[in-house]
């Protein structure tokens, strides 16, 4: 069963009560994202949970296992001044910040921040940072300046949006003060430390003009800014961010696990999505975040390789949150709020070298990082097969999934007619052993295990 395109409803829709069906913008054209996020993974890092000693200087000195990893972006969560008042979690949430331009002295200081991001750079490794322009901590410093700063009640006290967000105050937007001061804070850290981009926290609870104005300004001193929107929209990158969050096809792969749903639902969703955004819009593809139980729990150890091997295809820049690749399974309201660190002596190395070959595949072959995406008409006794083919130029790939829990049988392919006599003469490995040669004229399986995805790339 295919998704019709007037029932595609961005999960940020739903989540704030809109509901809206999804238009077509794909008439837009998009300023290209930089070259390094195009061909990028990101690597998403908590300082605090990094390390037992929960430092810069212990992210800098794991440049290697960055590196060996293959991840070429990595995403800095809030390493700033954390509020006491109202706090949560005995450590307190990274994202309820008391100064947007102070470092939590815990992590480190300057001098070492800027060490890290100078070894990361040297070493070819981008390094964005969380901005959190929507709130911030109940006793942030610049109250003791003004609460015009903050949104405010009927009586006068500052407050804010999200009931539950106890530990945190918004920022009012229509105090141009507040305006200032933000747009300030985000040419700090460009400036100061040299960053290559911001991941902004629900960046669409914030002024669209904001975004239009401040963004145009960054890009005039960084042209290759790269900015990562948490939230769902293609408005938002209208406005200026590259990447929004992927938020809908997760949950569906979540329902595809859970059985409610199939393999060909989601490829079909990405299709559909994709051809409704802008042009060279960045959809932020992901198993997990910090907002999200940890994948191994979601998708289990039996599934985990097939749904990984499948997001690492699609398109999209896809994201490893630290842990992820090593099968950490601890509770995400404890890694953000309490005093978590990751234990590196207990890594799933056989995990870990699966995320490693699929971000060596992805540097190798250009059809994952710009190739078209070109879903395959597979049927099959239960229906839980799906397929897909990317292709860039010459460089082609073949994905065959089973995301289900059941085995396939009697599994029939229905290729485009143009895709066979594009590629009827290109031979294609399977990439993890580069043998099993398979051609598309030819290629066909009668069966495929529970949780399989197999991936054929053109031979180099």
């Amino acid at each position: 069963m295919s998704v019709n395109l007037s029932s595609i409803v961005l999960y940020a829709e739903k989540k704030y009560g809109k509901n809206r069906p999804l238009k077509n913008h794909h008439d837009i054209v998009l300023q290209k994202p930089p070259k390094w996020a195009r061909e990028g993974v990101i690597y998403e890092l908590f300082v605090r949970a990094f390390s037992e000693q929960g430092t810069f200087s212990e992210v800098t000195n794991r440049i290697d296992y960055i590196k060996d990893l293959g991840v070429n972006i990595v995403w800095l969560m809030p390493f700033y001044p954390i509020g006491a008042k109202g706090k949560k979690g005995n450590a307190g949430s990274p994202y309820a910040i008391r100064d947007h331009r102070g470092i939590n002295p815990s992590n480190g200081n300057g001098s070492d921040l800027r060490r890290l991001i100078t070894l990361y750079h040297e070493n070819d490794i981008k390094v964005i940072i969380d901005f959190v322009p929507n709130h911030g901590a109940n006793d942030h410093l610049l109250l003791k300046e003004s609460k015009n700063y903050f949104l405010r009640d009927k009586k006068g006290e500052v407050t804010r949006k999200i009931a539950d967000w106890t530990d945190v105050i918004d920022f009012d937007y229509a105090n141009p003060q507040t305006w200032k001061y933000m747009k300030e804070t985000m040419f700090c850290w460009i400036n100061e430390y040299d960053i290559d981009g911001f991941r902004c926290d629900v960046a669409g609870f914030i002024p669209y003009g904001f975004w239009e104005e401040v963004l145009k300004e960054l890009r005039e001193i960084k042209p290759d800014l790269y900015m990562l929107a948490e939230w769902e929209s293609p408005t938002i990158l209208n406005n200026g961010f590259n990447s929004e969050y992927d938020w809908t096809v997760y949950y569906m792969l979540v329902d595809v696990r859970k059985g409610s749903r199939r393999t060909n639902d989601v490829i079909n969703l990405i299709t559909q999505r994709d051809a409704l955004f802008p042009q060279n819009a960045l959809p932020l593809r992901f198993l997990e975040n910090h907002d999200l139980p940890r994948a191994i729990n979601v998708f289990g150890d039996r599934a985990i390789k097939a749904y990984a091997q499948f997001l690492f295809t699609i398109t999209g820049i896809p994201l490893i949150y630290a842990g992820q690749e090593m099968g950490d399974r601890g509770d995400d309201y404890k890694i953000r709020h309490d005093d978590y660190s990751l234990d590196w002596k207990r890594a799933d190395q056989n995990l870990l070298q699966i995320y490693c070959s699929l971000t060596k595949m992805r540097r190798k072959h250009s059809c994952f990082i710009q190739g078209k995406f070109i879903p395959i008409n597979i049927k099959s006794d239960n229906q839980s097969v799906g397929g897909f083919v990317r292709e860039h130029e010459e460089s082609v790939a073949l994905v065959i999934t089973n995301l289900s829990s059941k085995q396939a049988k009697n599994i029939s392919f229905n290729y485009p007619a143009e895709l066979i006599s594009n590629y009827k003469h290109i031979n294609l490995a399977n990439y993890e052993d580069e043998k099993s040669l398979v051609t598309l004229s030819r290629f066909s399986i009668k069966e495929l295990k529970p949780f399989t995805t197999n991936i054929y790339v053109t031979q180099e």
